[in-house]
């Protein structure tokens, strides 16, 4: 129990020093920033340093500048000219597009018509394969019959 004891005190120690030596640190800071305020103040006989109301008004415009580089994201502002050209080319496109999609579709009712015809074509085929075989069903029961009256033997196989 004194061991758990101790290494709780020495992590608490540990923890107030480094809390102490962040206050430190964060007071430097301070200072130094008001050293160099203090030091821009004494040395504003020099042209290139400007008035805080000036430095305020600088920031603000930088600020509003790189807001406007963050809205632009690599946009190019162009003339009517070059709008007009770039507007030409994408109806161009677009166009070349549409051509393309109804030269599909008229291709594509053709290939449909097509089939139709043949289909139609195959079908009379069969109709008349199937009244063949009718006719040829009915001329075999008219000559079996007539071949009994008269007593002749009609082959099968026709």
């Amino acid at each position: 129990m004194t061991h758990s004891k101790n290494i709780k005190e020495s992590t608490n120690k540990k923890r107030k020093n480094l809390t102490r030596d962040k206050v430190k640190k964060k007071k430097l800071k301070i200072t130094k920033s008001k050293e160099k305020i203090q030091n821009n103040d004494s040395t504003s006989n020099d042209p290139n340093i400007l008035d805080p109301k000036q430095e305020l008004e600088l920031n603000n415009v930088q600020r509003e500048k790189k807001n406007l580089d963050i809205l632009k994201k690599g946009k190019i502002f162009v003339d009517k000219d070059t709008m007009m050209k770039l507007i030409d080319q994408l109806n161009e496109k677009e166009d070349e597009r549409i051509e393309d999609k109804l030269q599909r579709q008229n291709n594509l009712e053709q290939i449909i018509k097509d089939r139709q015809i043949k289909q139609q074509h195959n079908r009379s085929i069969r109709k008349e394969k199937i009244e063949n075989a009718k006719q040829l069903i009915k001329n075999r029961k008219k000559g079996r019959k007539e071949g009994r009256k008269e007593g002749i033997k009609i082959d099968k196989n026709l």
